[in-house]
Parts: C-alpha cells; sequence; structure tokens
C-alpha cells in the first residue's frame, strides 16, 4: 500500500514537471526496477542534468553505468 502510494507520488510530481535530482533519480531506479531500462536512463541523466553534485549524483552515475544500452 505505501509502495502505491509513493509510486503514484512520484507520477504527479514528474507529471508536472518537478525538476528535483533526488525525485529523478527515484524515479530511475522504479523503472529500471520494473523493467523498463530507456525510461530509468531517461531519468537518471535528467537527475544529472539537474544537479550533477547532488547528494544521489554518484549513485545516479553509476546505476546509469549498469544500464547502459
Amino acid at each position: 500500500h505505501a509502495d502505491a502510494i509513493h509510486d503514484a507520488s512520484l507520477k504527479a510530481a514528474l507529471a508536472v514537471g518537478t525538476k528535483d535530482a533526488r525525485l529523478l533519480y527515484q524515479a530511475g531506479l522504479i523503472a529500471a526496477a520494473v523493467g523498463d531500462r530507456a525510461t530509468a536512463r531517461r531519468h537518471l541523466d535528467e537527475s544529472l542534468r539537474v544537479n550533477a553534485s547532488s547528494e544521489v549524483a554518484g549513485e545516479a552515475r553509476r546505476e546509469r553505468r549498469r544500464l547502459r544500452p
């Protein structure tokens, strides 16, 4: 139940164009977890564009390398 609420909140935030590096990173992880590698890469790339030195930037880079096509 909590995961569904979190997922819905994340989708709503992304739908309105939220530009938050941590949120985009989380969206990338969720997309990767469900097997949507292209969307995961897109969210991780955007996370790094928004703030390349955020607290999640290192993890975003590692995950992005893991998801190379």
